[in-house]
């Protein structure tokens, strides 16, 4: 966390707000690689079915 007393507030906010916006890109990008993973299981059959289970049970939360 930077300090205040080093740095203005301003700037400290502008860093904080471009961390988030990183940090939610990136959260954004993995949930697009899981439905991916998903939408392809689907297709490979018996082998992939306790992936899809796990994914089926975990999407309701994914789309709050």
């Amino acid at each position: 966390m930077f300090s205040y007393h080093l740095f203005p507030p301003a700037l400290v906010y502008q860093i904080q707000l471009k961390t988030l916006a990183e940090e939610m890109q990136a959260v954004s990008k993995g949930l697009e690689k899981v439905e991916q993973e998903l939408t392809t299981s689907v297709n490979d059959g018996a082998i992939s079915t306790g992936f899809q289970k796990v994914s089926m049970s975990t999407d309701a939360w994914l789309h709050f």
